[in-house]
């Protein structure tokens, strides 16, 4: 893994605020999904819980986030989107439904009346449920999402962050008759069907807990 030292720079203070948030959780960086394509950034893996962050420095652009976003919500207790000072202003506009710039006159919802607004062709839906960290000499500036639901995860999506091993072990622990070379199609399929999606999260935070990474804080063992 080799990131810019401008990324490295946010990643550290990231580092820092998640295990000042969250003082028993591991900490771990790149978090690569089972398909081996994607990854999000850095993660604070409690027994039951499952923060994501992603960065944006100023070498980078926000052009990935939307699917980015999309992708942490699917798993994750809560995302954080930190990103460096360039990007504050760009960051609030894309969190903004309507704006008044020239694009498409519409009629602000719940107003009861007309006036000039108009929709914002840049707005990225599931923004406002992430915490926006923007980056400050002394940390972060930090928004509290204004619509933050918990737990409105896709269980199906949390499993996919297993390997095929790790897949295998959990459903062999909740009574599958597994082998070796059961396909991850199978293993995706009994879990879905035979655990709740609290059994779901709790061994995928159990297996994140205690796998190798490249760069994480060293494995907790595997709670009970």
């Amino acid at each position: 893994m080799a990131g810019s030292e401008a990324e490295e720079r946010i990643r550290t203070k990231v580092e820092a605020e998640l295990r000042r948030r969250y003082p028993d959780a591991r900490i771990v960086h790149e978090l690569v999904l089972s398909t081996g394509v994607s990854r999000l950034d850095v993660a604070a893996v409690m027994p039951e819980a499952l923060i994501v962050a992603e960065i944006k420095s100023e070498r980078d652009t926000l052009s990935r986030l939307p699917a980015q976003i999309a992708m942490a919500h699917e798993i994750a207790d809560a995302t954080w989107v930190v990103v460096a000072e360039k990007h504050r202003a760009a960051l609030t506009h894309m969190g903004e439904a309507y704006s008044m710039g020239p694009e498409r006159p519409r009629k602000p919802p719940l107003t009861g009346m007309w006036r000039e607004c108009w929709q914002n062709p840049d707005y990225l839906p599931g923004l406002d449920r992430c915490w926006r960290l923007i980056e400050a000499d002394d940390g972060f500036d930090i928004t509290q999402p204004a619509h933050w639901h918990r737990r409105i995860t896709d269980p199906r999506a949390v499993f996919d962050v297993l390997w095929a091993q790790e897949r295998r072990d959990v459903i062999a622990r909740y009574g599958a008759p597994v082998s070796k070379s059961a396909t991850c199609a199978h293993t995706h399929a009994w879990a879905v069907e035979h655990m709740t999606g609290a059994q779901i999260r709790r061994e995928v935070c159990r297996a994140l807990r205690s796998r190798s990474f490249a760069r994480a804080d060293p494995p907790m063992g595997s709670e009970s």
